[in-house]
């Protein structure tokens, strides 16, 4: 007869906790500074922005745009990463320049050189090589370009590798 068997008993069943925790924090930095009569030590390059500012008479604006691969935070790449970089160039006309004009770039962590390249236009890009990347520190990018016109300029972009 059917329905009169034994019902088999369910399978055992796991019961498994879950904890969930929501950490926040908020970070807020002031920095004032106060205008100084007398310019001490080197002047400095601050990281590169969207916005392009003019250049001197008879100068270049360069802005040095760093690659996202690799990219874990604002100016800071994972070790070993190879995120490449382009420099657009602009004239004190506010002109585009991409033929006959001549970048160099220098790769350096501290003060020791990495890596140094040149381009045969400004629509030329830098490739860090493998082993560019592989130690943490801190690390300059600077291009220096001159063209066939007689303009030069330089600008560098500074990131941390950790």
């Amino acid at each position: 007869m059917w329905g009169t068997g034994i019902n088999p008993a369910p399978p055992p069943t796991t019961v498994l906790a879950v904890q969930t925790q929501t950490a926040t924090s908020t970070v807020t930095q002031t920095i004032t500074e106060a205008p100084s009569e007398t310019p001490t030590g080197d002047p400095t390059t601050p990281p590169t922005s969207p916005t392009l500012e003019p250049p001197p008479p008879g100068g270049l604006a360069i802005t040095i745009r760093i690659g996202t691969s690799g990219k874990i935070g604002p100016a800071e790449y994972r070790a070993g990463s190879l995120p490449g970089a382009r420099a657009t160039v602009y004239d004190e006309t506010g002109q585009y320049l991409s033929d006959g004009c001549y970048p160099t770039w220098v790769l350096k962590r501290g003060t020791t050189v990495i890596k140094t390249s040149r381009n045969e236009t400004c629509g030329g890009s830098f490739s860090f090589s493998s082993d560019s990347l592989k130690v943490r520190g801190l690390y300059h990018l600077t291009v220096s370009v001159i063209t066939d016109a007689g303009p030069k300029g330089t600008s560098t972009a500074d990131f941390t590798v950790t």
